[in-house]
């Protein structure tokens, strides 16, 4: 997918410690299975693969996977919208005004 999409850089996280090590090559890969993967990597990537320092936060953080909004524009625009301009859409409820102003302040 990440080819199809003519990424140049991606970001992998794992939490296979025993796999990860084997992708990287830092460990033997024993299992037929996974050779072929291993093989495929060391084709496509041609640098090292930086190992990812992970921060536990204070506060928790919210994700939110939407397919696709009916309106058709990006699912943030409504909150980029009331940080830039301090407005709502003309349609907005008082729920989904609250609902802005609350996940605008987790926004830079």
């Amino acid at each position: 997918m990440a080819i199809d999409m003519n990424v140049h850089e991606l970001l992998v996280i794992g939490d296979s410690d025993f796999l990860i090590h084997q992708v990287q090559g830092e460990w033997a890969v024993k299992n037929p299975k996974i050779t072929p993967y291993v093989q495929y990597k060391q084709k496509l990537c041609k640098s090292y693969i930086d190992p990812l320092d992970i921060e536990v936060k204070e506060q928790p953080v919210h994700c939110s996977h939407v397919e696709a909004e009916p309106d058709g524009l990006p699912w943030y625009f409504d909150i980029k919208k009331y940080l830039e301009t301090g407005t709502y859409l003309e349609n907005a409820t008082f729920n989904q005004k609250k609902s802005i102003r609350r996940m605008a302040l987790i926004f830079l």
